[in-house]
């Protein structure tokens, strides 16, 4: 679960991711939308068990797409009782869905550009090092640096291919 609200933690830790392929073909067989009245009376549903330890009786899932892509879910539940839901609230839940699948698709072009201005400064660091020293081991302590920020890596290092020796060594 990327996130809940009015799950208990025990519920969260316990559910088991539903696989694509099961997700999409409930999907193609009731479309973006599904309803199930009374998950407690469909033992065939993925964490069938959950939802009986859980007294979860009513799921309507919404399917969060962006270009015609699956990216996700947005379930409601409803405990201890089944309930109807009218079309109005289940056009609004299917608006909800819409935004909430833009938003997503926002939030990981936002982070996707993030990345690249990281990388592109991080080009221009090793760029100001290499223009302003003629020193290769400034320049490599430079670039290392950044290679490990980019990377998130502890360490890195350049060896570098000694002639003479045939071998490569640490400068």
């Amino acid at each position: 679960l990327a996130a809940a609200c009015g799950l208990s933690a025990e519920y969260s830790a316990a559910h088991r991711p539903v696989p694509r392929a099961v997700y999409e073909e409930y999907a193609r067989r009731h479309g973006a939308l599904i309803v199930v009245p009374d998950a407690q009376a469909v033992p065939s549903l993925p964490n069938h068990q959950l939802y009986v330890r859980h007294q979860i009786r009513t799921i309507v899932m919404a399917s969060l797409l962006r270009d015609g892509r699956l990216i996700g879910g947005l379930h409601l539940y409803t405990f201890d009782e089944p309930r109807t839901f009218t079309q109005h609230e289940l056009a609004l839940l299917e608006g909800l869905a819409a935004q909430a699948a833009q938003t997503i698709a926002h939030a990981r072009l936002f982070e996707q550009a993030e990345n690249r201005l990281r990388y592109v400064q991080a080009l221009h660091e090793i760029d100001k090092a290499i223009s302003a020293s003629l020193d290769l081991g400034l320049v490599l302590n430079i670039f290392l640096e950044q290679v490990m920020r980019q990377l998130r890596v502890d360490a890195a290092s350049v060896l570098l291919f000694n002639p003479h020796l045939l071998k490569l060594e640490y400068k």
